[in-house]
């Protein structure tokens, strides 16, 4: 099915639209990933309990916690500096197409493909650093971590709802797809029933 060759875009960023919106979860992520990193870390700093094993009296002078926490804050860096830079794409991208409504236009489909791989494959790498980080902060805080009124686990379901939004599985497939056969990735992202699964439904009207 061929796009709609002209559409009116009521938002500021135009045909860029639903890319400029996964910019905004990935950041998203990054920042969960931030807050994930400031809250364990301020839980480390103020414990006193540790293990007959550990190599220090506290965990915020155990080497052992040190590592567990430099991980967890390289991974938020590094999310944080890939977003910045598919932000930039995409800041490049909408320059280059405002104005323009032809989804068809040589201009727009290349700027779309651009900023849209730079994106997905932006997302792919944050989510997994961000899913990863906000996991392993348990590994420094023992079981009190866990405790739910300290709501550390919440990190970790917020960024795999923002993963699930499109589900990655998707973006690599059209990343591949790109790189290997310059399919241009679709302009929108919308969940569907499909046509089959509708045809197998009984109406809820019949004998009515």
């Amino acid at each position: 099915m061929r796009a709609q060759r002209t559409q009116e875009f009521n938002v500021p960023t135009g045909v860029l639209a639903y890319t400029v919106l996964w910019i905004v979860l990935a950041a998203t992520q990054a920042g969960i990933g931030s807050t994930a990193l400031a809250e364990i870390t301020a839980f480390v700093r103020g414990r006193r309990r540790t293990y007959d094993h550990a190599t220090a009296e506290t965990p915020a002078e155990d080497p052992l916690v040190h590592q567990v926490i430099g991980a967890v804050s390289a991974k938020v860096g590094s999310a944080r500096h890939i977003v910045r830079g598919a932000a930039a794409v995409v800041e490049e991208s909408f320059l280059q197409v405002r104005g323009h409504t032809d989804l068809e236009d040589p201009v727009v489909v290349q700027a779309h493909a651009r900023a849209n791989i730079a994106l997905s494959e932006a997302s792919l790498v944050v989510s997994d650093l961000i899913l990863e980080a906000t996991n392993q902060i348990f590994e420094s805080g023992g079981a009190s971590a866990t405790d739910a009124s300290r709501q550390l686990h919440q990190h970790w379901l917020n960024a795999r709802t923002i993963a699930s939004h499109t589900p990655l599985i998707y973006r690599t497939q059209a990343v591949g797809d790109y790189r290997i056969n310059g399919a241009i990735p679709p302009f929108h992202s919308t969940a569907r029933n499909s046509a089959a699964a509708e045809a197998a439904t009984p109406s809820t009207t019949e004998g009515a």
